[in-house]
């Protein structure tokens, strides 16, 4: 029998315009975070270095709002699309 663990989840915060901060966490514990990033693309390319190397996939949360769970690979072969689906999906969520 094979037990799976839940995804990571990147949660990624925008602070203000220019300045967004990102962490990884598993099971409730942090594994790695960073603060000063100058875009939601940069936290992605920032946080793919930061996941554990067996993530298939992880649950992504923007500004505290879960918006699904992506392939990892995806964030490192297209973080610039990722990154406007993140703030569309937002968007759509919060309705504006």
């Amino acid at each position: 029998m094979t037990i799976s663990l839940p995804f990571p989840v990147l949660h990624i915060n925008r602070i203000e315009s220019g300045f967004y901060n990102w962490a990884i966490s598993l099971g409730g514990h942090v594994l790695e975070q960073e603060d000063g990033a100058s875009s939601i693309e940069e936290c992605l390319k920032q946080a793919i270095l930061a996941l554990p190397e067996d993530a298939v996939a992880v649950e992504l949360r923007y500004r505290g709002v879960g918006l699904g769970s992506f392939p990892a690979n995806l964030l490192q072969q297209a973080p610039d699309i990722l990154a406007d689906k993140l703030v569309e999906m937002y968007s759509a969520v919060m309705g504006g």
